[in-house]
């Protein structure tokens, strides 16, 4: 859960300083990441929860795959 919130900010502060392409990546990411973490305040089963970072794992690296390459 730590390592959720401690991305999410992460991701928020790269949001501020991405170019406007990057900035949707990012909002995307950051939105998979709330959306993990509203479901873990409403509680979910570990089958879940693991389905649910799975789903927001790929938002994340488009994310990063494409701010790394953006600065290559």
């Amino acid at each position: 859960m730590k390592k959720i919130i401690l991305l999410s900010v992460s991701l928020l502060l790269l949001l501020f300083t991405a170019p406007a392409a990057d900035a949707q990546s990012a909002r995307d990411a950051v939105k998979q990441l709330k959306r993990i973490e509203a479901r873990v305040d409403m509680g979910i089963n570990y089958n879940e929860y693991v389905l649910a970072v799975a789903d927001a794992r790929v938002e994340v690296q488009m994310y990063l795959e494409s701010h790394v390459s953006g600065k290559s």
